[in-house]
């Protein structure tokens, strides 16, 4: 593969751990690479290189496994080189690919199961490679799969989102220790051996800097004071005294709040507290998120896109306040300042004015302004200037951010007029939301007019010049989805290369990776157009233009000057630079055990907020113990639980291995884990509990545990992250979130009715009320998070006996059952439908019929439909083979003709 020098040389430091001279046996480390780089070449390279040497190897050939790999980074992986290992391979097939060895890519969901049941030997596993390190947590399934192959495979973290590992106290030796590694190598941006690979065969980059009009920097000037007040209305004491913390109040600020992470972080950290924020904090926050985006559509998209979604931000704020019972007066926000009527004049002001009627006249006129967005004009008159220079023999490589800005500009670049373009989008949206655009009949019509003028004024010129700059359009699918291609030619082959390229690098959010680096490899692209210019962007192109450097790039970065699109390239540049300088200084300090002393085992790594040492564990043990080889019962802290494998879904089960206990997958028909003989758990989230009293799956669910388990528990779990509340208060004080208007008749008797009927069976607290009722033994237990779970299950496992496994495996779904469906995560669908009814009951409380072999039985009769005197002749002729082990007839005739 034909990499850069800096790129070999973190190849080879991979291998050999960061060791000059060191064979390829380092124990691995944390390797955080800037944005733009090449860190997925750079991971294809090593696994590479590991694969070959793996295959070398005499004897059981090792095992390389590589976790949280997005989907659409497999494109860079050939797929003969790899392994993908997801639900549709059954558990036979599975085993099989681990025994091959090589490189395997696959849920983490499905690797820590087979990792628990020995199907994947941990000795087996050589290498680890965590791709995107920086969402991995102590708590992750990741996590729980280090923890399982801890001391027998070396660790491979990669990530190049600096920023997720600052911030707060050691964020970056908190990621370490959840990935099991001790070392850490850093390259930034400005490490002398990337600056000199870099600059050696640069490309040649103009750099255009539009000038917003008058009426735009007056908008831009009025969204950047309206957000300015919205930040000091947060930071006032009253309102700040709902719970935003002081750190966040200090952080709030306009440059911060133009970043979409930093909305996100803000919301995390206010969820959980919700119930505390008043409804205006509330607003004014969400407030903060509707205008970062105005002031990016302001400067990304044209003057009918931007005034449409200003319409629409006010209208969806008047419903809301419409829909509430507060007043109205504090409830209107940012709308009621001078500012925001500025804003709308302006914006309206961009596309149409009304005159003054004529003097003979009362009809005031109207006169369209269709003012284009600089930075569209710019953008026109460099693609035309490429096309004219290059003509057929180059493309145009435009990159934008969001799919809707890539089709704005398609439909823009290929209109003749721009004047004409804007009015055709004017008509078509006052057509489309004539009361969201504020839009009257009169308007409507002199819109038409204006167009029908500008479209015959465009047909004469056309018909004088051959020149005309016009084009077609199509499309074309790729792995990554729909592109818009223009062909700057209708007589052009629509096979030929295309004349402009528009690709979009986000789709919904989410960044498509490697998509620039796959347009920029096509042959015919010869000028790259970085319209919303990133920092990744920028290195992506410096990349490819030193990999080859006969290929002459000439790359145009557009940003609008005094905008706060150029403050926030330069604050991204800022916070990149200052990231990777406060992590070298804290590697500098970091400490660090080493690495044949230090425990990695999962007792090492249980999080603070969950307690290790035990009450039953001997006090002459000092620290904790390692996991022996073989993993058996008796090395564990605590114990063993049971647990269904639907549940590796969740945090819980690798939280309970980090405190201790011994986690057994199996796929469970009754509850969801099992403690001891007489203890076991159905978990539920907040939304699981509201959908399973909905199908009433959560009745059936109780019912089977109460059947066999002495003592039942329904666990509600809340997340961590999220406020601890089940519902509403006004819902349970018998109050309505929307009330009805309530005629004369029945107002005087509400608060009679209210007060009485305070828990009703249709709310959430009543149906859990009328459970307990139907089932007295049922216990229902209350958790904040997962690991105040993890810490209720040691507390109920102190002092009692272990899950019995025989009757475990009463409980387990059929291996016919998994090889029907064609693997082992059996869903909870395919399970229910197989023991809901009452028939099927029965069935299973005939002599020698248990959970494990009643599917084939039902399987066979329609017991639905059958009666007893149905169900005996088949039973004695035929399905009683059914039964493993086999049972003597005359057990069940006699079922059948026992007299009560």
């Amino acid at each position: 593969m034909d990499l850069l020098p800096f790129q070999r040389d973190i190849v080879h430091q991979i291998r050999t751990g960061g060791a000059e001279g060191a064979e390829s046996n380092g124990l691995g480390g944390l390797w955080i690479v800037a944005a733009g780089l090449g860190l997925q070449d750079i991971i294809q390279a090593a696994l590479i290189a590991e694969e070959y040497d793996a295959k070398q190897h005499v004897g059981t050939k090792p095992i390389i496994l590589v976790l949280n790999c997005a989907p659409e980074e497999l494109w860079r992986f050939p797929a003969h080189r790899y392994t993908f290992v997801n639900t549709d391979l059954p558990s036979a097939q599975r085993t099989q690919l681990y025994l091959q060895g090589g490189l395997v890519f696959g849920s983490s969901r499905i690797l820590v199961v087979d990792l628990l049941k020995r199907k994947l030997a941990p000795a087996h596993v050589s290498t680890i490679v965590v791709m995107n390190a920086h969402t991995v947590s102590d708590s992750s399934t990741e996590a729980f799969i280090l923890r399982l192959c801890a001391g027998t495979s070396r660790v491979w973290a990669f990530s190049d989102r600096v920023h997720h590992f600052v911030g707060g106290f050691s964020r970056i030796g908190k990621s370490m220790s959840a990935l099991g590694v001790t070392k850490l190598f850093l390259w930034p941006r400005f490490r002398q051996s990337v600056k000199n690979s870099l600059q050696q065969h640069a490309p040649d980059v103009v750099q255009l800097y539009p000038k917003m009009t008058p009426l735009q920097a007056q908008i831009h000037a009025a969204l950047l004071s309206i957000l300015g007040t919205v930040i000091a209305e947060i930071n006032k004491p009253l309102n700040n005294a709902d719970g935003i913390g002081e750190m966040m109040a200090k952080a709030l600020s306009v440059e911060n709040s133009l970043f979409r992470s930093f909305h996100d972080m803000l919301r995390a950290e206010l969820e959980p507290q919700s119930n505390r924020l008043s409804y205006k904090t509330r607003q004014l926050i969400r407030d903060l998120d509707a205008l970062r985006k105005l002031l990016i559509a302001l400067l990304r998209y044209d003057a009918v896109t931007f005034y449409a979604l200003l319409q629409k931000a006010k209208r969806r704020e008047y419903d809301n306040n419409s829909s509430s019972s507060t007043n109205q007066a504090n409830l209107a926000g940012w709308l009621l300042l001078d500012e925001a009527e500025v804003l709308f004049k302006a914006a309206r002001s961009r596309l149409w004015t009304v005159n003054p009627p004529a003097a003979n006249t009362t009809t005031p006129t109207i006169s369209f302004e269709c003012e284009d967005n600089p930075k569209w004009s710019a953008l026109r008159e460099v693609v035309q200037e490429a096309i004219e220079q290059n003509g057929r023999a180059g493309s145009v490589l435009i990159v934008v951010k969001e799919p809707l800005e890539a089709d704005l500009l398609t439909d823009y670049l290929l209109c003749s007029s721009p004047r004409l373009h804007i009015l055709k989008r004017l008509g078509s949206t006052l057509q489309r939301n004539m009361a969201t655009m504020n839009a009257d009949a009169v308007l409507l019509q002199s819109a038409q007019a204006e167009i029908d003028a500008q479209q015959r004024q465009q047909n004469d010129l056309a018909a004088q010049t051959s020149t005309e700059f016009s084009g077609g359009y199509q499309e074309y699918e790729d792995n990554f989805g729909i592109i818009g291609s223009i062909v700057a030619d209708d007589t052009a082959d629509k096979t030929a290369a295309s004349a402009i390229i528009i690709v979009a690098v986000r789709e919904g959010g989410t960044e498509r990776s490697g998509l620039l680096l796959r347009e920029l490899k096509h042959p015919s692209v010869s000028c790259v157009v970085l319209f919303d210019p990133e920092q990744s962007m920028v290195r992506e192109v410096e990349c490819f233009q030193s990999r080859h450097p006969n290929r002459k790039l000439r790359v145009y970065f557009m940003i609008t000057q005094d905008s706060i699109e150029e403050q926030k390239y330069l604050a991204s540049v800022k916070k990149e630079q200052s990231a990777f300088e406060q992590l070298v200084r804290e590697k500098a300090q970091m400490a660090f055990h080493d690495p044949k002393d230090m425990d990695r085992t999962a007792a090492a790594v249980v999080s603070d907020t969950v307690k290790a040492a035990q009450s039953t564990q001997s006090t002459r043990k000092g620290g904790f113990r390692r996991q022996s080889s073989d993993g058996d019962a008796a090395s564990m802290i605590g114990g063993s639980v049971v647990v269904d494998v639907r549940e590796f879904r969740s945090k819980l089960p690798g939280l309970l291995y980090a405190a201790g206990l011994e986690v057994i997958p199996k796929t469970l028909l009754v509850s969801d884990y099992i403690l001891t003989p007489d203890i076991a758990a159905e978990r539920k989230s907040v939304s699981d509990l509201f959908q399973s009293f909905s199908s009433g799956r959560l009745v059936h669910q109780i019912e089977q545990m109460c059947r066999n388990f002495a003592t039942p528990i329904l666990l509600i779990e809340f997340d961590h992250s999220e406020v601890f509340m089940l519902q509403d208060r006004a819902i349970l004080q018998g109050m309505k979130l929307n009330p009805k208007k309530k005629s004369s008749s029945t107002a005087s008797s509400s608060s009679a009715i209210d007060n009485d009927d305070s828990v009703s069976i249709l709310q959430i607290s009543g149906k859990l009320a009328l459970l307990t009722l139907h089932f007295p033994q049922l216990r229902i237990l209350w958790s904040r998070s997962p690991y105040e779970t993890a810490q209720l299950f040691q507390d109920l496992k102190q002092g009692q006996p272990q899950p019995n496994m025989v009757q475990a495996a009463k409980f387990e779904a059929s291996d016919d059952a998994a090889a029907e469906s064609n693997r082992d995560f059996v869903d909870d669908a395919a399970i229910e439908s197989a023991d809901r009814f009452a028939p099927a009951d029965m069935v299973k409380q005939m002599p020698g019929v248990s959970q494990k072999n009643a599917s084939r039985l039902l399987g066979a009769v329609a017991v639905a439909t059958a009666t007893s005197s149905h169900l005996a002749p088949l039973a004695f002729r035929k399905h009683t083979t059914a039964v493993d082990p086999p049972v003597p007839l005359v057990h069940l005739i006699q079922y059948f003709h026992h007299k009560l």
